[in-house]
C-alpha cells in the first residue's frame, strides 16, 4: 500500500511539471493565456515583460461609402508614420496625419519608456493611447481613428512630450 502511495504521488507530482512554451508572436502570447489589452491593435505581454502586438491586416478598396446621404469616397491609403525615441526625445515630436494612419513608436534609447496620452499621470485624453513599457528595441503601435491634436509624454519621464494632430 505504501508502494502505491508512493508511486501515485511520484506520478502526480511528474504530471505537475509544465512544459515550456515558446513565445513569439502576439497569437501565442494570447493563446498562453497572458493578459490582452484590448487597444487597438490589441497588445499581449508575457510574465517576463516582452509586448506583442497583434499584427493587423487593412486591404484597402476603391467602393464609396454612403454616409448620411452623401457620398464620399473610401480611404484607400492608411500610412504607418514612424516615431523614433532615442536621446529622450520623440523624433519627430510634432507629426501631422490623416485619420486612419498608424504611428508606430520605436524604443531606440538605451532605458525603458512608456508612451502615453496627456495628462500626465492619468493619460484620459486619448483613452487606450498608452503603449506599456517599452524595452529597447521595443515598439508600439496605435491608430488614431480621432481628430484633433493629441499630445502625449513618456510616462517614466514627463518631459518628453510630443503631438500627433489629426486632420
Amino acid at each position: 500500500m505504501n508502494k502505491t502511495i508512493i508511486i501515485g504521488l511520484i506520478t502526480l507530482l511528474l504530471g505537475c511539471t509544465q512544459q515550456a512554451i515558446t513565445i513569439n508572436s502576439f497569437e501565442d502570447c494570447a493563446n498562453a493565456g497572458y493578459p490582452v489589452m484590448e487597444s487597438y491593435p490589441r497588445q499581449c505581454r508575457t510574465p517576463d515583460g516582452r509586448n506583442f502586438v497583434e499584427e493587423i491586416i487593412i486591404e484597402a478598396n476603391n467602393t464609396g461609402i454612403e454616409t448620411n446621404n452623401t457620398n464620399t469616397q473610401a480611404n484607400d491609403t492608411v500610412t504607418n508614420h514612424q516615431i523614433i525615441i532615442r536621446n529622450f526625445q520623440f523624433e519627430p515630436n510634432n507629426l501631422v496625419i490623416k485619420l486612419g494612419d498608424t504611428v508606430t513608436w520605436t524604443n531606440q534609447d538605451s532605458l525603458n519608456h512608456i508612451v502615453a496620452s496627456n495628462p500626465h499621470p492619468v493619460h484620459t485624453d486619448l483613452p487606450g493611447f498608452e503603449s506599456g513599457t517599452l524595452r529597447p528595441g521595443d515598439s508600439y503601435t496605435y491608430t488614431f481613428n480621432k481628430e484633433g491634436a493629441w499630445s502625449y509624454h513618456c510616462h517614466l519621464h514627463s518631459t518628453m512630450t510630443g503631438t500627433v494632430t489629426v486632420n
